[in-house]
């Protein structure tokens, strides 16, 4: 997060900026996790730059309908994250099948193939 971000106290809160925001700290989230560092720890400093400097000069009811709406767009990246997760692992699982059904397949091939040996051996 950058000291930089420009507050939302301009009396009007967009959503399309509060999903903005919802999206650049969902990534940066990913990128701090990615570096090692713990994600519940830097969810809690994301969570106290919200207050400090999203929040400055808005009134408690402004406060209370970005908070609203902040968890709303938060509800609704968790909800395509884990909708996107669930494909992967569908895909991967089809693969994995597809995968056996293979292996099933070159091994009945393969005892085929030694049973016909053994019959020409045998006569």
């Amino acid at each position: 997060m950058t000291n930089g971000d420009k507050g939302m106290s301009d009396r009007s809160i967009s959503r399309q900026a509060v999903r903005e925001l919802v999206k650049k700290n969902h990534e940066e989230l990913i990128e701090a996790v990615n570096r090692g560092e713990n994600a519940h720890q830097f969810s809690l400093d994301q969570q106290d730059i919200l207050v400090e400097q999203h929040t400055a000069g808005m009134t408690i009811e402004e406060q209370a309908r970005f908070f609203e709406m902040y968890a709303q767009e938060s509800d609704a990246l968790t909800a395509e994250v884990e909708a996107n997760t669930q494909k992967i692992i569908q895909d991967t699982e089809k693969r994995n099948q597809n995968a056996d059904n293979i292996g099933k397949a070159i091994g009945g091939f393969i005892i085929f193939l030694i049973t016909i040996f053994v019959l020409f051996k045998v006569l």
